[in-house]
């Protein structure tokens, strides 16, 4: 990783990855010396290139740093506010072994997607770079890898350039030294200046095209001349420039031996660009010439980085308490992977703020760090179950934002601030100081009463059992192993000691009398209910995963059987894919909702232990909450399974019709890529909006209709037609993609639930950056709503009412 800002190497640094620590040298070839990056970065593992593998290639390619582990990994460089910085990384993987796919990830610079890395080939070296202005009041840079060659040392900026030929030009070439404008920022390199391209006949122009990769993206160019020949008294070289047959620039000489730069003053974006550089009008008698070109590409970086004073503070924070969580890069961004621990607030014309902070179990020492005053903005103290010691500190108090400290289960002294218990006792402030021992003062150990909340009960008459098996089985596994002093992996299925069971007339009670019915599915009917303030509710089985909905109880009661699981207020994703509704997801939305589910159901299959396939994964049983957040529900089918690749379980057919994989209907056999093939059929549903069979005479299946048109090309029929276009292209050929590889009919070509997730993370990435230069908002007027969901927003169309 090179950052260079001059070409005596002072104000610049080149970055060995994976070098050893404390260790320095310098590249043989263009004396460029290299530091190790170890001072710079907390995760990843050095890697060594295989001996065999370094031929030919130049030192700082022989070792690498290697991310096995962890969503974010950044370098943090320290730089100067109101500074342009040439940033390059470099990217080479010399151990492949021919059998594994290769790396791919993306690469941030401080908040924003800075690009994608895909190593096609493995033992080709790839190059990421751009010109970067530091604002003020900055001093350092994120750049992060989420899951070079060496300098041109004869450039100033450290450009790379390469040369290009035709059959139909030639080439001039000096040996003197090229003058350089030394008021152009873009100075070319003298030896890429000594040498020009002119056409070999002297009838032609010296023309030559170029086609924008990108078609809504703006690009810059920008030509250098030099005249390298020494022109007699009656010799001319008199140049115009034209782009697309209108004049561009012109008629101009290039001086002797001097640069001389040409670039477009307005940005370029759209189509083909064809340019000319022609004699110019009168008595030009010598062919055009051009020494180098130039394109930019312009990459908006439109997210505001985490307010400095939060970051100041959450990072004093993270040296006081020797924090080993993954806390890299900017707190807050990207969205996808802020700081575990961490919540933040987003305005669109101010930079995020951390309004919550989860330190609780971290196995904190010492007293509350002062650094915490410094987050302003912050609402939420979670600071439970550590070590602490020393008195509650005053300043919590003048902190006029917070509402909920939890201190409890520490060793703290002294006695509670008086602020802090009028706040409490004004209904101002949640205050929780249980289990401190030596705090005095008014301490009250009383725990809070849950808030009232809303509940469905699922009466399940077939099928309760199957699950309340599963739970008894697992917890039966946990309780030996915490017998024998094991404790469960992070991210696993996770019972409270003390259970929560509801009799049947605490069912009827909590229901009031199975008064409000929400729906019916395949086992039962889905009731509305209610658990006041009075009853005590501890969790039966607790799923560490956000897009699961969470199981509160359950009714054993002799032949009555149900479930009692968190109310999802939004209701199920089929009722806002329907033609019948007046709610439309946009693009963005229905992205994050497929990333959502695609999440609950990765966690099933490789998060829980053991594994579990869900076999009914349908819009249906996709439930929304307040915010939108998705989450995969109604495990009544759901059976652990045995880990290992093609493993499958013997079993009747259960699910629903237009979701099941072949090999589900026809042999009775599922593993983890039969609930893959039902996803795909909801990945489909939610980028089409049709249901999964059509309701025509014909039965056609989704699959089987997006199948025929894929070969037409036309992306436009396949998306839903109520977004009205309002879609990036790319972002949904790719959904597409990922959904028909999930529905192929061979189940080893369907993909991992893992490897789903990842390139769903991807197309939500593109989506949102592109809404944000296409501001969608400006196009729809007033006709939306825009609803808070983890840092994104997710827009529901409204009719406008005219």
């Amino acid at each position: 990783m090179l950052l260079v800002h001059a070409q005596d190497q002072t104000g610049f640094i080149s970055i060995d990855c994976g070098l050893a620590e404390n260790s320095t040298y310098s590249e043989k070839k263009t004396t460029i010396d290299y530091i190790s990056d170890a001072t710079f970065i907390d995760t990843g593992e050095r890697k060594l290139v295989l001996p065999e593998n370094r031929n030919g290639y130049q030192q700082p390619y022989w070792s690498l740093r290697s991310f096995p582990q962890g969503t974010r990994n950044c370098y943090k460089i320290n730089v100067k506010s109101g500074t342009r910085y040439l940033i390059r990384a470099s990217f080479f993987y010399g151990n492949y072994d021919g059998e594994n796919k290769l790396p791919e990830f993306e690469l941030h610079l401080g908040p924003n997607l800075w690009d994608s890395v895909s190593l096609e080939d493995a033992f080709s070296i790839t190059n990421k770079e751009l010109i970067h202005y530091v604002p003020a009041k900055r001093n350092y840079l994120h750049i992060c890898v989420v899951e070079k060659a060496p300098g041109y040392p004869f450039d100033m900026h450290d450009r790379f350039w390469y040369s290009h030929s035709r059959e139909d030009w030639t080439q001039l070439s000096t040996a003197s030294t090229i003058d350089l404008n030394q008021n152009d920022f873009y100075q070319p390199a003298s030896d890429v200046m000594r040498t020009a391209a002119t056409p070999k006949l002297a009838t032609d122009d010296l023309s030559f095209f170029w086609l924008p990769a990108y078609k809504n993206a703006e690009y810059y160019v920008y030509m250098h001349f030099a005249e390298i020949e020494e022109l007699s008294a009656n010799q001319s070289r008199q140049l115009e420039i034209t782009m697309n047959g209108e004049l561009f620039y012109g008629p101009f000489a290039p001086g002797y031996l001097k640069t001389f730069t040409v670039w477009s003053t307005k940005a370029m974006s759209g189509g083909q660009y064809n340019f000319s550089v022609i004699k110019g009008a009168g008595n030009s008698d010598l062919q055009p010439i051009l020494n180098a070109i130039e394109i930019y590409t312009v990459k908006e970086f439109s997210e505001q980085e985490t307010n400095q004073d939060d970051v100041n503070a959450i990072t004093n924070i993270k040296v006081a308490y020797k924090i080993e969580k993954n806390w890299q890069g900017d707190p807050c961004f990207p969205k996808n992977y802020s700081w575990k621990g961490l919540n933040c607030s987003y305005s669109p014309n101010d930079s995020p703020r951390i309004i919550y902070l989860d330190l609780s179990s971290s196995g904190l020492t010492g007293e509350i760090d002062a650094s915490i005053s410094n987050l302003a903005m912050i609402q939420t103290l979670d600071l439970s179950n550590n070590n602490l010691t020393g008195p509650i500190p005053d300043f919590l108090s003048q902190m006029s934002n917070l509402n909920v400290i939890n201190l409890e289960n520490n060793k703290l002294t002294g006695s509670v601030p008086n602020e802090l218990t009028e706040r409490a006792k004004n209904g101002l402030l949640s205050l929780s100081l249980c289990d401190n021992p030596n705090l005095s003062g008014n301490v009250s150990c009383k725990k809070k009463k849950k808030q009232s909340f809303v509940i469905p009960i699922i009466g399940s008459i077939i099928g309760i059992s199957i699950l309340l098996s599963i739970v008894a089985i697992i917890f039966w596994r946990l309780k030996r192993k915490r017998q024998n002093g094991a404790q469960p992996r992070s991210g696993s299925v996770e019972l409270e000691p003390t259970q929560r069971q509801f009799t049947y007339s605490e069912i009827l009670k909590i229901t009031n009398n199975r008064q409000r019915i929400l729906g019916k599915g395949g086992f039962g009917t889905v009731y509305h209910g209610y658990i006041d303030d009075n009853t005590q509710v501890n969790l039966l089985m607790r799923v560490h995963h956000t897009n699961l909905t969470s199981l509160v109880g359950y009714c054993d009661d002799e032949n009555k059987k149900g479930l009692v699981y968190e109310y999802m207020a939004r209701g199920n994703l089929q009722e806002y894919l329907s033609d019948k509704s007046s709610n439309v997801l946009t693009w963005d939305g229905r992205l994050q909702v497929a990333t959502d589910a695609a999440q609950g159901l990765e966690y099933l299959h490789y998060g829980c232990k053991p594994p579990m396939i869900h076999r009914d994964v349908k819009t249906t049983n996709i439930l929304l909450s307040e915010n939108f957040q998705a989450k995969l529900s109604d495990f009544g089918l759901s059976r652990n399974f045995p880990a290992g690749d093609g493993t499958h379980i013997v079993t009747g057919v259960a699910g629903t019709p237009g979701y099941l994989a072949p090999e589900y209907k026809q042999l009775n056999r599922f593993n983890e890529k039969s609930d893959v093939y039902s996803f795909g059929i909801v990945l489909l549903e939610i980028i089409t909006g049709r249901p999964a069979v059509s309701r025509t005479r014909e039965r056609i299946a989704i699959n089987e209709w997006v199948g025929s048109i894929i070969p037409k090309g036309d992306i436009d029929t396949i998306v839903d037609q109520r977004l009205k276009g309002i879609f990036n292209v790319s972002s949904a050929w790719k959904v597409v993609e990922i959904a028909m590889a999930c529905v192929s009919p061979e189940t080893n070509k369907r993909p991992t639930m893992s490897r789903v997730v990842g390139e769903l993370k991807q197309c939500l990435e593109t989506q949102l950056s592109q809404r944000n230069q296409d501001s969608y908002e400006t196009e729809l007027g007033n006709s939306f709503q825009i609803v808070s969901h983890n840092g994104y927003s997710i827009t529901m169309l409204r009719p406008s009412v005219r």
